[in-house]
């Protein structure tokens, strides 16, 4: 997915967000929100919007000198949904169709995004989403793929969100007996995004057929466009996506993929068709 105009202020946001978690100096906060508007403005905008938001998280946290803004917010999220996570499971294993309650689940998670939300309801967005239409409903064919497959390549979002992911591992298991999961983590803090700490806090690293994998990701490099990792990614028998970010680095990558995720933004809403707020499981091939 090409970046568009819009995504411009979104990208001077996330900036200022990551500032405003790390100082309460306006003098640190203006001296990073003039650096990423004179990045943007050199930028070349012919690129996916991860290329650009890399450049500007890693210019961010230079210029703060911090490791991860997002550090100690990511490990509440995580908390959050761990304290209701034998809650969420019971709910998954007694309703008519679990994986379709977990996969719905995990959608739900995908609000915990600060990329895209300054703030945002879990509990209520949960309530929400149990009873909502998907705007796109791919669900039967992920299931009936899922069914057959041995591997499954599975891209996370965010901090928190991982933990519902966990839930949909957990119940394809059950209904469909166990895979050989490859689960694809940020290897290196950008925004909320899950990291390999965040698979670990989650519990994803004690399961047995997980092997959690860290995507290359640096100032001006994103592993999700190298081409010989595109490549491997075709040996999987099912490819998921989870969030905008994957979507917006895989919607054009060539490959079968399943994107599982809720609509926050007008850019993507008009790419896909549909309208912020929707919920869908597209499957691209």
């Amino acid at each position: 997915m090409d970046i568009h105009l819009d995504c411009i202020p979104c990208f001077l946001r996330q900036a200022l967000q990551a500032a405003r978690f790390v100082t309460t100096d306006e003098e640190e906060q203006e001296k990073v929100v003039r650096s990423i508007l004179a990045l943007l403005q050199e930028s070349d905008f012919h690129c996916t919007p991860p290329e650009i938001a890399h450049k500007v998280h890693f210019t961010t946290i230079e210029l703060l000198g911090v490791h991860d803004p997002y550090q100690k917010v990511k490990q509440e999220s995580n908390e959050s949904i761990l304290a209701i996570y034998e809650s969420l499971q019971s709910e998954i294993d007694q309703s008519d169709d679990p994986l379709d309650t977990a996969i719905r689940l995990s959608i739900a998670g995908n609000i915990m995004d600060y990329g895209a939300n300054t703030s945002f309801n879990i509990f209520h967005t949960i309530k929400k989403i149990k009873n909502s239409n998907l705007a796109i409903d791919c669900t039967e064919e992920l299931k009936k793929d899922l069914q057959h497959a041995h591997t499954v390549a599975y891209f996370v979002d965010n901090a928190g969100e991982i933990v519902f992911d966990r839930l949909v591992i957990e119940t394809v298991e059950k209904v469909y007996g166990k895979k050989s999961w490859h689960l694809y983590v940020k290897g290196h803090p950008i925004i909320n995004d899950a990291t390999t700490e965040d698979a670990r806090q989650a519990g994803l690293v004690s399961l047995s057929s997980v092997t959690v994998k860290s995507l290359g990701v640096e100032k001006e490099y994103d592993q999700r466009t190298d081409s010989l990792f595109l490549e491997t990614l075709s040996q999987y028998d099912v490819c998921i996506s989870k969030g905008q970010g994957n979507y917006e680095a895989f919607s054009t990558a060539g490959i079968p993929f399943y994107f599982v995720l809720m609509i926050k933004c007008p850019v993507l809403a008009s790419d896909i068709g549909v309208s912020i707020g929707d919920i869908a499981v597209i499957k691209v091939r």
